[in-house]
């Protein structure tokens, strides 16, 4: 086999970005009930009749479930700030305290919030 036979023979992956909103919605409503990411994996197998057929691989479904994460935590620091917001537009005198705790073992930070009114 000469290497112009071998490049027609190509194959190409499809990105974890073609995934159908559908197979991503499932997989955020999966995630979401802690749904780890290899039955999560078993499960798409399911869907796609085996484990072969799937359309994505094992990497691109990670990759989804880091993004859903990543959305998820932006919107965990939203959700308190706007309620924030409100209470301190029905009360002005209402502060906000932020406490931070660095946990260098695992390089976050915990944040505990304190309102006073």
């Amino acid at each position: 086999m000469n290497f112009q036979q071998q490049t027609q023979k190509k194959k190409e992956w499809g990105s974890h970005k073609k995934i159908e909103y559908s197979v991503r919605d499932t997989v955020k409503y999966l995630r979401e009930n802690n749904v780890t990411l290899s039955k999560l994996h078993c499960i798409m197998g399911s869907l796609y009749g085996s484990m072969e057929n799937i359309p994505f691989t094992r990497r691109s479904l990670r990759t989804i479930c880091a993004q859903i994460a990543k959305e998820q935590r932006d919107d965990d620091i939203k959700k308190p700030l706007e309620l924030f917001r409100k209470m301190r537009a029905a009360d002005p005198t209402c502060t906000l305290t932020v406490y931070t705790k660095n946990c260098s073992p695992n390089h976050y930070t915990q944040c505990h919030f304190v309102v006073t009114a």
